[in-house]
């Protein structure tokens, strides 16, 4: 059982920047791009459009965009059309549910594609997670791709 308290802050950011996307469990996985929910997650951390876009054109994007990615990565369970899929890297019930080219863990030469290429949405236990993430933190809903970062003195 995932407890909100263990999660690290990009792992908190993550599951908050799905929701404020509407990226629920009953969302059509074939349309739920997972560069929104980074993009959002690089806003948060103070990036610029510029800084996001800039790093994502970089042939090896930046330590930022790959701690964000790898984050998710590591809590998305990667649906397979045929098969239970790839579950999780990270311990317990899974978060997000992934469809396209998530990688393979240890892997090095067959890594996950761009977030642009693959999808996510969260699980019912991830929707719960950050609906309560969320109560507690509705500064992040009122920052919504607007590129203004959250209060500080409220993490």
């Amino acid at each position: 059982m995932h407890n909100r308290d263990t999660l690290t802050e990009t792992e908190r950011l993550l599951l908050m920047a799905a929701a404020v996307h509407e990226l629920g469990q009953v969302t059509d996985l074939s349309r739920a791009n997972t560069n929104r929910v980074v993009d959002q997650v690089l806003r948060w951390r103070g990036l610029s459009t510029e800084e996001i876009r800039s790093g994502w054109l970089e042939q090896e994007y930046g330590s930022v965009h790959a701690e964000v990615c790898d984050a998710l990565i590591r809590m998305t369970h990667q649906t397979h059309r045929v098969g239970p899929g790839r579950a999780p890297e990270r311990p317990g019930v899974p978060l997000f549910e992934g469809g396209g080219n998530w990688g393979v863990p240890g892997e090095p030469d067959r890594p996950a594609c761009l977030p642009y290429y693959n999808s996510c949405r969260l699980t019912s236990e991830g929707e719960r997670i950050a609906r309560e993430l969320l109560e507690r933190h509705p500064e992040f809903c009122r920052n919504v791709e607007a590129g203004a970062e959250p209060d500080s003195h409220s993490r």
